[in-house]
Formats: structure tokens, sequence, C-alpha cells
């Protein structure tokens, strides 16, 4: 059945208006029917089985509750801000890989363009529902570098291209990654030299490596959460 995001509370075995734009979307994109099913998550109430009754009036019925709401976690990607379109696919893939927050962050190389929040949070959304999971990650004003590292709960693993140059992993085995830990990929470019020293000698850095050659951000991305997700902590 279609995974669909709605943003209103949810019930098991009652009726619910949908939203303008959802119902639409229902019967002239998607060309539903009357009587046809699908499932509806909010982020916050779990999955539920649903069936459009009244297709006119954007009228649905919510069945049984077919799972849970997962509890909240708090995996973070530090992404530097980059042009447009690399930085919509990073936050599309972390959304698909199960990143939960997203910071955006300022840096001296970083491009200037300005965030456009609704066209990301249409992402964040189209992503979950394509990846059917039952959260929507949280994206953040966009901060700068220094400020990021001092609001940090915990570790941040820093995607670090000169230890591929060591011939290294960097210290993902003696460093595991918890649940309230992030991952921080650089702009295109890199960081400066003062960033790079500022990294290195910060508390809560681990430096890490992403393989032997220098990657996109939307793909350092992909493989960083990759890494990340397989040395997390039971």
């Amino acid at each position: 059945m279609k995974h669909l995001f709605i943003d209103m509370p949810l019930k098991a075995n009652t009726t619910i208006n949908l939203e303008r734009n959802l119902a639409r979307r229902l019967t002239r994109v998607l060309r539903f029917k009357q009587g046809h099913k699908f499932v509806l998550f909010n982020g916050k109430d779990g999955l539920f089985e649903t069936t459009l009754t009244d297709i006119e009036n954007g009228v649905a019925t919510l069945g049984d509750c077919l799972q849970q709401q997962p509890a909240p976690q708090h995996t973070a990607l530090y992404l530097a801000l980059t042009k447009r379109d690399a930085f919509d696919r990073a936050v599309r893939q972390a959304t698909e890989m199960g990143i939960d927050h997203i910071y955006p962050v300022e840096t001296e190389f970083s491009v200037p363009d300005k965030l456009k929040t609704e066209r990301l949070d249409t992402i964040i959304q189209e992503a979950a529902e394509q990846c059917e999971r039952l959260t929507l990650p949280i994206l953040h004003p966009h901060q700068p570098l220094k400020t990021a590292l001092e609001q940090a709960e915990g570790k941040i693993f820093w995607a670090d291209e000169s230890v591929a140059k060591e011939n290294t992993l960097g210290q993902w085995g003696s460093n595991p990654t918890t649940l309230n830990d992030g991952l921080l990929i650089g702009p295109e470019g890199g960081f400066s030299d003062t960033e790079k020293q500022q990294l290195r000698s910060h508390a809560k850095i681990v430096r890490v490596g992403l393989g032997q050659h220098i990657l996109r951000v939307d793909t350092a991305v992909c493989v960083g959460i990759g890494r990340f997700f397989d040395h997390l902590q039971a």
C-alpha cells in the first residue's frame, strides 16, 4: 500500500478530513478511487491502514495501527552548505538512510546559496514516504561550524579526506558511534586550514576516513552514514 505522510493526529478507527493537497494528490496524481486503501503516518503516532471513503470531500477512515511509532533517536548529520543540487541530494539520501537530525553548517568554503526550507521539507517528506520510514528528520537552521561543535550532544565523526592518505579508516573501530553522535561532511573544496586545525584539536571530534578517493559531497554522505551505522554501538 502507498505510504503517505500527513500532518495531523492519527488514531485507530476514526474518520479524518484529509489535507487539501494530500486529497488532490490521491485523486489527481495517484488516481485513487473511492475505497482505495493506503497507509498514513505523521511521525508521531505510528502507521495506520487507511481507506478513502469519500472521494469528493477528501474523507478517509483510519483502521488498525499497523506499526507502533519507534522511539526517538538523535543521530545527526552536520552538512556543510554546498551548491543547491548537491545539498538537495544529500538531504534526500540522509533521510533515506535513517538520519534523525540534519544541521546545515556554514564554513569558509560554503556556497552562500540561501536555504529554501520549504523545498527541503518537501524533499524530506517525499524521501520518507519512498523509503517507508515513520519519522521525518528535523532540518535545523543553519549555523556556523564553531556553533555546531559547541552545541553537539555527543561525538562528531569528521569525514577527513587526509585520513585516506594515511591508508587507514581512522578511528571508527576504537570509537564506536552511539545514537547521540553525528557525522560531519565538509563543503566542496574541503575545510580551510584554520577550520582543520580547529577540528583536529576539538574534544568532540573523531577523525575518520571514507576510503582512498576524494568523494562528492552527496556520495560522501552515503558512504559516511553507512559507516556510521555499521559502527553503531549495540
